[in-house]
């Protein structure tokens, strides 16, 4: 009987064993349920923050792509400070010097690269001195243009056109050829001491009837 009793006791004792290992199964099943779930926010917490870093990332590429899409001339004229003006008259002197059909054939065409090395050359003092007296050229110019716009007689505007291609092509052979010079310093010389508003000018010498008394022939 007593060996009965022992045996029992054995068995409500492995019962009582196996139910209580069971218990802590279940809280520390409980218990890693919980932390996944605290993992798992944390986990998307931080996936949230590289997503905006991601964003914030893309923009500063694009702003930076932004960037890149300026030439290397139009970088190194934002440099200079240059005014809108004193760009435009850098990039029509670049026109023939960069154009092979410009000018003689024994003139020399820069490549873009070779004019941007001739701007760095001649440095920021230099090329203001220069693109100060283009700029004139360049607004008699426009004056011209803006004149031979507003006319009301078509066969006259189409007349002045012709002229006004005519003078520059002219004055791109001439400019072409101050380009062609050996050395920095000489190019530096030609483009400074010269003056193009000879050659537009003297379209309103050949058509004074429009530009001494062009009023009458404009667009009201």
């Amino acid at each position: 009987m007593d060996i009965y009793n022992n045996k029992l006791k054995i068995i409500m004792m492995i019962i009582i064993l196996l139910l209580n290992s069971c218990k802590f199964k279940d809280e520390a099943l409980g218990s890693e349920h919980g932390k996944g779930d605290a993992m798992k926010k944390l986990e998307e917490n931080e996936k949230l923050e590289e997503n905006e870093k991601l964003e914030e990332n893309e923009k500063l590429d694009g702003n930076e792509k932004l960037k890149d899409a300026r030439t290397p001339i139009q970088i190194l004229l934002d440099g200079f400070n240059f005014s809108d003006e004193y760009k435009e008259a850098v990039f029509y002197i670049k026109k023939p010097l960069t154009d092979p059909n410009a000018g003689a054939p024994s003139n020399k065409t820069y490549t873009d690269a070779e004019f941007y090395d001739l701007l760095v050359n001649l440095g920021k003092e230099r090329l203001e001195n220069i693109v100060e007296g283009m700029s004139v050229t360049l607004r008699t110019r426009k004056g011209i243009v803006d004149a031979i716009e507003s006319l009301k007689d078509q066969a006259k505007k189409d007349e002045l056109d012709f002229y006004l291609v005519v003078v520059d092509k002219q004055y791109f052979s001439f400019l072409k050829s101050l380009g062609s010079e050996n050395t920095v310093d000489l190019v530096y010389g030609g483009l400074i001491s010269h003056t193009g508003s000879i050659l537009f000018e003297s379209i309103k010498t050949k058509f004074p009837d429009v530009f001494q008394n062009g009023v009458q022939q404009r667009v009201p």
